[in-house]
């Protein structure tokens, strides 16, 4: 985890600092890629966004799940599972 996304997090959710130091929660900040490209331009991208490492089978993963959610209240959330589920 970069100092940048812990930094990041610290200041917009304190709250969600202890899974930023154990290395579950990544934020990563669309600044820090540089300018955007101008043939990017017609496509809407988010300034940030946010990673949040799961285990399927964890009670733990799913109570971070809904903590993380309700915290930073995202327009959307996307879900990574392999082809057999």
């Amino acid at each position: 985890m970069s100092e940048e996304s812990r930094a990041a997090i610290a200041e917009s959710h304190p709250q969600l600092l202890d899974l930023a130091d154990n290395g579950t929660l990544v934020l990563v900040q669309k600044k820090s890629f540089g300018p955007v490209p101008p043939w990017r331009t017609q496509f809407v991208e988010p300034e940030s966004i946010w990673l949040l490492g799961t285990t399927h089978v964890s009670e733990d993963s799913a109570l971070q799940v809904e903590r993380v959610v309700r915290a930073l209240k995202p327009d959307n959330v996307v879900v990574e599972l392999c082809r057999s589920r």
